[in-house]
Formats: C-alpha cells, sequence, structure tokens
C-alpha cells in the first residue's frame, strides 16, 4: 500500500475521536440553527406534472433558509418548472442521522418513489466530517442506488450533488479542515465511480462562484447557493 496513504490513514484514526466530538456538537448546532419551518412538499401548476423528492442531510432540507422555497427543494422545482413549462410536485425528506449509513429508512420507501422522476441525493457533509471510509461510503451509496433503483420508475433520474468544499468552513477548526477537507474530496471521487455503474445517476458539481459563501458564512446568501445549484442540475437533466 501507497505509504502516504497509510499515513493518511493513521491521522484519521489518531484524530477520529475529536472529529467525533465536534461532529456530534456540529450536529446539534445544526438541528437548532437556520432550518425551515414550513411544510417540506409543494406543487406548482401545470401540465403532465413531474414528480421531485429531495432527500439526504441537511443541505437537503435547506440548512441556512427560513422555507424550503428558498431551498434546493424549491429552487429546483420552480426551474425545472420554467424549463419544461409543465407542473412539478416536490417533496424534501432527511435521513434520520443525516448521513448516508440511515439511508435505507428514507430509500427503502416505495410508496414514495413509485410515481418519481427525479431524485435529488444530497449526502455526504455528515460522512466527511466522520470521516466515513471510501470503502464503506461506496458500499453504502451503492446499496442506497440499488434500492431506489428497485423503486423508481425505469426512467427517473438520481442527481448526486458533490459535497461542498468544506475544508473552507471556518466553523470546522482549522486541524480537523485540514483531514475533512481531503477526504470529501475523496469522497467526491468514489461518488462518480459508483455512479458511473448506475444509468439512472449523474453527478453534479458544486457552483464554484460560490465557495466564498462557504468561507464566509455570515455573509453567504444560501438562497443564492441553492438557486445556482439547482441550475446545474437541470442542465444536467437536459
Amino acid at each position: 500500500m501507497d505509504p502516504m496513504t497509510v499515513l493518511r490513514g493513521l491521522m484519521h484514526l489518531a484524530a477520529r475521536p475529536l472529529i467525533t466530538a465536534h461532529f456530534v456538537a456540529q450536529l446539534h448546532d445544526v438541528r437548532n440553527t437556520a432550518f425551515p419551518r414550513d411544510a417540506g412538499s409543494g406543487v406548482i401548476l401545470g401540465t403532465n406534472p413531474e414528480r421531485v423528492v429531495v432527500i439526504g442531510d441537511f443541505t437537503a432540507i435547506g440548512y441556512g433558509t427560513v422555507s424550503h422555497e428558498l431551498g434546493i427543494a424549491g429552487h429546483f422545482a420552480r426551474q425545472l418548472a420554467r424549463r419544461s413549462g409543465g407542473g412539478v410536485e416536490w417533496s424534501t425528506e432527511a435521513f434520520p442521522d443525516l448521513t448516508i449509513r440511515t439511508a435505507g429508512a428514507v430509500v427503502n420507501n416505495e410508496a414514495r418513489f413509485a410515481r418519481t422522476d427525479v431524485v435529488i441525493m444530497m449526502i455526504g457533509i455528515g460522512d466527511a466530517l466522520k470521516v466515513t471510509s471510501a470503502a464503506n461510503w461506496s458500499r453504502m451509496l451503492e446499496d442506497a442506488l440499488a434500492q431506489l433503483s428497485a423503486v423508481l420508475p425505469i426512467d427517473a433520474r438520481i442527481l448526486i450533488p458533490d459535497i461542498p468544499p468544506i475544508e473552507v468552513y471556518p466553523g470546522i477548526p482549522r486541524p480537523i479542515r485540514a483531514i475533512v477537507g481531503p477526504h470529501a474530496a475523496l469522497l467526491n471521487r468514489t461518488t462518480r465511480t459508483v455512479a458511473a455503474s448506475h444509468s439512472q445517476a449523474v453527478c453534479v458539481a458544486f457552483p464554484r462562484e460560490h465557495i466564498g459563501d462557504v468561507s464566509s458564512p455570515q455573509n453567504a446568501h444560501a438562497s443564492a447557493v441553492y438557486s445556482s445549484w439547482a441550475r446545474l442540475m437541470i442542465d444536467e437533466l437536459c
């Protein structure tokens, strides 16, 4: 095995208790800060409505905004309706612990996905912060995609956005950022490898023009980030 890989593995192992403690504290803070409090579903009236389901971590349910209309679900639905000229029905649901580990609790719901046209699976921030190994990430992501494919219509699409560049986020201590930033990039590469074997799955990059919003969250306009990200997702569909 590559000596650098071994060294990184030892660093991750040594830092894991500190990272885990930080993740637990961060999760508590996240659950008690800016989240939409309105209904996690909506309808844009129009002919032949398309059904969109957004699942995953706290970005899936509009973290940093006061309304789901300002999160990824609302922005994506409006942009899709403008692009298609038809209606859109949308809903959101977070994984219980906001990581890929509990994806099965959501993706096994056949009734939720039976008529779905697009699934947006926003995942990875929590797993990067917990330093989930690439091997475990690959296995759990493969399982989630297989379960989704089993309940989705054959022509449905699964969009998997990249983990944002969390290495520039000042809310995470610098020593932890030095580990989880490169690890998030590794998980993104692993995601693309896994997704390549699923015809329904498409990976979507983070909008690079909004990296500054991640590095300066006190000045960030979360809704603008979601809007730009939704546009990249729409482009991947068309």
